[in-house]
């Protein structure tokens, strides 16, 4: 392939994320909440998921998108962060939801250098570690699940890439210890025990 077909190639890659992103943003609330299951449900769970992606994502094509275009998706941004600072998961303590959360106000206090996105994913992380049980599980809905569990992990290793602490390394740690109990000898993971 020569140059001029890679490069419109890439052009045209870009356009479309640029084109999905804008139109994700149409999908949130006022409020800044998306749905999960249903409509109107304003899922803090959903929102958490969504929020460190589309703002990855966002990193990756900001040079090609118009002023206005950052300027509504940096809105849209902002008010998700904030949805997720004045709210918490609504059905129990859910620890992958609320590890979501935490990088997504990991990446929002990156992007706009907002300390109070800093302190609000301080302070769930550390509820989080808090309620680490001694056996090593995160609480997903008041019991361990090993399935929920390492989507939580996959949350926490990425919020330890940006903030190397010791208490969260030994909590990675600790989890990974309980997991190793359910990787059967045929390679599988997880199921009902």
């Amino acid at each position: 392939m020569d140059q001029p077909e890679v490069k419109l190639h890439r052009d045209l890659i870009l356009k479309y994320i640029k084109v999905g992103l804008l139109y994700t943003m149409t999908l949130h609330h006022k409020d800044g909440s998306y749905d999960q299951a249903y409509p109107h449900e304003h899922s803090y769970g959903a929102t958490a998921f969504l929020l460190p992606d589309m703002i990855a994502v966002y990193k990756a094509i900001k040079s090609v998108c118009s002023n206005v275009e950052k300027s509504h998706i940096e809105d849209g941004f902002r008010k998700s962060a904030d949805f997720l600072c004045r709210r918490s998961e609504q059905h129990e303590f859910i620890a992958n939801h609320l590890a979501g959360a935490v990088l997504a106000l990991q990446q929002a206090h990156v992007l706009f250098d907002e300390k109070r996105y800093d302190q609000k994913a301080n302070e769930i992380l550390g509820s989080i570690l808090d309620r680490q049980s001694e056996e090593g599980w995160f609480p997903e809905y008041g019991g361990a699940d090993p399935g929920y569990q390492t989507l939580c992990m996959y949350y926490l290793a990425q919020i330890y890439r940006i903030d190397q602490t010791k208490l969260l390394k030994n909590a990675l740690e600790k989890s990974l210890q309980f997991l190793q109990f359910f990787i059967h000898p045929d390679g599988t993971y997880g199921g009902e025990y």
